[in-house]
């Protein structure tokens, strides 16, 4: 949680087209514009797909329907799925040789997971504190939990990519994990010719919505071969 921020104890319930999800907490101060932040997870639950954008990026995106105690209201945008930053202030961004906009990786070398987390976007502000935000199903991917140590290091994703050596002297930030599990207000590669993965135009995302509705209309009973590999 960043300085002037808090989690409010009221919660509501987000209603989406395939589903709901209860007991999303709600973070102040109020902004001139309402946001929800999903995870993937909590996606494919709500059957929407929402845009990876950085907090404010709103144009283009869906809405969803929020309730509470007091009635509800329909959102027509806001929902997105949150990008992977890390909010610091001007002086850590100066010692780390780094700029606002910056893209970084983290790397978690505890919990026996060890995971690089690339596309970090580095947020600078004399209002900030250095502190990392991951959303729930990253957290819980490396075994994070809020408070814990991690690496700021450097990752080549071009076309000689290769993890950081050694010798690369990697920076230790000290990140929480995403304050909460989700929040209101305030990720491409084609596949091989003959690999039987969603066609392109189709996310791994989309088909497993797909999935999902194909095997809620069969009851159960499919005709078709089952693929269990996991989706790109």
């Amino acid at each position: 949680m960043q300085p002037g921020q808090y989690a409010a104890e009221e919660t509501v319930t987000l209603v989406g087209p395939r589903g709901h999800l209860s007991h999303v907490r709600i973070v102040g101060p109020p902004r001139l514009e309402d946001q929800v932040e999903l995870s993937r997870t909590d996606e494919i639950m709500l059957g929407i797909d929402a845009p990876v954008r950085e907090s404010g990026d709103l144009a283009d995106t869906p809405g969803i329907a929020i309730e509470g105690p007091a009635g509800c209201v329909t959102l027509a945008c806001g929902v997105i799925c949150a990008l992977r930053h890390i909010h610091m202030t001007p002086a850590d961004a100066d010692v780390l040789g780094l700029k606002d906009q910056d893209s970084v990786a983290v790397a978690v070398v505890t919990n026996h997971r060890r995971v690089v987390f690339g596309d970090v976007v580095v947020r600078v502000s004399p209002e900030y504190r250095l502190e990392l935000h991951l959303d729930a199903d990253e957290g819980n991917a490396a075994g994070l939990h809020s408070g814990e140590d991690v690496l700021l290091t450097e990752l080549d994703l071009g076309a000689n990519a290769a993890l950081p050596s050694a010798h690369a002297a990697p920076q230790s930030l000290a990140g929480n994990e995403h304050p909460h599990r989700r929040r209101t207000h305030d990720r491409g590669c084609d596949p091989p010719e003959n690999d039987e993965r969603p066609a392109r135009g189709e996310s791994a995302h989309d088909r497993l919505l797909r999935d999902q509705q194909d095997d809620h209309h069969h009851e159960g009973h499919r005709d078709d071969p089952i693929d269990d590999r996991a989706p790109e």
